[in-house]
């Protein structure tokens, strides 16, 4: 699990910060709804009742969303309030290389990029494949790769993607004691009860 891996690194250990989970309200990138909040909170809190550090899930995108149904969630505006509550804290924010590479085309990306960490696999090659593909974009200056560079943490990644896991979920539909490599047994019990992901 990523709250685990991220022990490992400097400045993110557990006696010094917790995680805190933000559900988002609806992606601008997205143009399906997602899950209902109610269930995607549930599978939250039965994947990180393992995790041995603080830990949190904050619902501020959700309660936003409620307010105007269907209008794209902003990450920008998320982090401002965030910022806002903890104005004395370090605050971070992860996010993989995917979406570093796509940040330029975030809204109001310029206000809080420079606070991400990037989640990377172990070992320096793809760190240095990551900096050159956002070299190669034309958006970022030297010094910003340079920064980014900084925010790179290795973490052991898991060998499923959520695509493999939906379509495994699919195929175990009738066969609720088939065990899906990747997914949290008790997550997955919910997702069969609950009949999502079909």
């Amino acid at each position: 699990m990523v709250a685990k891996q991220l022990e490992k690194h400097k400045g993110l250990e557990q006696r010094t910060c917790g995680l805190v989970y933000v559900p988002a309200a609806q992606s601008p990138h997205k143009t399906e709804p997602p899950t209902a909040d109610e269930h995607r909170i549930a599978m939250l809190n039965i994947a990180l009742q393992s995790v041995d550090r603080d830990w949190s899930i904050w619902t501020q995108e959700l309660a936003d969303g409620t307010l105007n149904p269907g209008a794209p969630s902003y990450w920008a505006d998320t982090w401002a309030i965030a910022n806002a509550l903890l104005p004395d804290s370090m605050n971070r924010f992860l996010i993989g290389a995917d979406q570093a590479m796509s940040m330029h085309r975030w809204h109001r990306y310029q206000e809080f990029w420079e606070d991400a960490t990037v989640m990377m696999r172990d070992g320096i090659g793809d760190t240095d494949e990551l900096i050159e593909g956002l070299d190669r974009l034309g958006v970022w200056t030297q010094d910003d790769l340079k920064h980014w560079r900084t925010c790179c943490v290795p973490v052991e990644m898991v060998p499923w993607s959520s695509s493999e896991i939906r379509q495994q979920l699919c195929r175990t539909d009738q066969q609720k004691n088939t065990r899906i490599e990747g997914l949290d047994p008790g997550v997955q019990s919910y997702i069969l009860e609950h009949g999502l992901y079909r």
